[in-house]
């Protein structure tokens, strides 16, 4: 399904003509998973879900005051490193769902293993380049840092 809407946006030319950018789309972030029990991707409130978290994140990155867009775009920088690291600290982010048990919407889960995630992958990265393996099997650095992001 989701295959067939991102093809579907490609068709379109840009995802900003089928997804608008508003802040107000946090409030089905927050309402669906207290409403919904067994929310998946495969349901319509999974769909509304990805649809409202994607208009969010779009709001968060055009505000320019905020340093949301500097970090969206140190991300993006380090996106090949997140993608080629994920799969192996995902597997072990779900060892730890047992301990947010208290939270029957697993928001607090998905939220500390998405950073987690995230910050291993970098650091692997990292790692990576500081002992020249990346300059080796990818012929350039894998991580970017923060600092040198111009936006």
């Amino acid at each position: 399904m989701y295959f067939m809407i991102g093809y579907c946006i490609g068709k379109c030319g840009n995802i900003r003509q089928c997804v608008f950018p508003s802040l107000a789309a946090m409030l089905p972030v927050v309402l669906i998973p207290m409403c919904d029990g067994g929310l998946s991707r495969g349901s319509l409130s999974g769909l509304g879900m990805t649809a409202a978290v994607l208009s969010l994140l779009f709001a968060l990155y055009a505000l320019p005051y905020l340093p949301a867009r500097k970090t969206f775009v140190w991300l993006g920088r380090n996106s090949l490193a997140i993608v080629l690291f994920s799969p192996i600290f995902t597997v072990a982010a779900k060892l730890c769902a047992g301990l947010f048990r208290f939270d029957p919407t697993h928001v607090s889960w998905a939220a500390a293993s998405t950073f987690l995630v995230i910050s291993l992958c970098l650091a692997c990265a990292l790692v990576c380049d500081r002992l020249k393996v990346s300059m080796f099997l990818m012929g350039r650095p894998l991580y970017t840092r923060y600092k040198d992001v111009r936006v």
